[in-house]
């Protein structure tokens, strides 16, 4: 709502926004994405102005950049929901060690628990062999380095098989509805572990103009 000198707004047309195919096609739906494309753009400029800091401080060469964020889509059928929209989240990966995969995109699934791996790996650092719980049960990494991933000469096959796991208890301390899926490339399974509790609706959600405009 206000200026920042390093931000200056992108105020988005209405008509030019695209529709997810989960959200209704409204006037208010449109006036919501809208603003979140202006959010968006604020997010873009915000990571360059990180990239320019740390040109400045003489470290874009030897930086590994990571973005990503905590949930999907704030909107119905996303956030707080095991659905596609729901657990579909940005991640933006940059390696200066890995140039030819700037600007490319990657149809491969990853998982939040595949970040301590990749920065392991950028780092050099062995993984230490440790127990807990239990003395002869050695404790490993369940995640994957994404860094193979980036590395263009490299002919990497999707695994079909493969599978990423999705667990959601909460989004605040009263909307407790758990969840746990698994998601591979052709098929997710959704179990509702408490399925005839009330889904509760986010707060965020129920004030939203693109919300109260779909239950009017």
């Amino acid at each position: 709502t206000g200026l920042i000198p390093d931000w200056q707004p992108i105020i988005y047309n209405t008509e030019d926004v695209v529709v997810p195919y989960h959200v209704q096609d409204t006037p208010a739906a449109r006036a919501d994405l809208a603003a979140q494309y202006t959010t968006i753009s604020r997010l873009d400029q915000s990571i360059g102005a990180v990239i320019q800091e740390l040109s400045s401080a003489g470290h874009l060469e030897d930086t590994l950049i990571i973005y990503t964020s905590d949930n999907g889509i704030p909107f119905p059928s996303g956030r707080t929901n095991s659905y596609e929209p729901g657990i579909i989240e940005p991640l933006l990966i940059s390696s200066p060690l890995h140039q030819a995969s700037w600007g490319t995109e990657s149809s491969r699934m990853s998982s939040h628990i595949d970040f301590t791996p990749t920065i392991l790996k950028w780092f050099n650092v062995s993984y230490p062999d440790y127990y807990i719980f239990k003395k002869n049960q050695k404790t490993v990494l369940t995640g994957k380095s994404l860094l193979p991933y980036l590395d263009t000469s490299l002919s990497i096959t999707q695994d079909t098989d493969e599978a990423i796991f999705v667990s959601h208890d909460l989004h605040e301390v009263t909307m407790y509805y758990p969840m746990r899926s698994i998601r591979t490339q052709r098929y997710k399974l959704i179990r509702n572990l408490n399925y005839r509790m009330p889904f509760p609706i986010d707060q965020d959600f129920y004030i939203s103009p693109v919300f109260q405009n779909n239950i009017h």
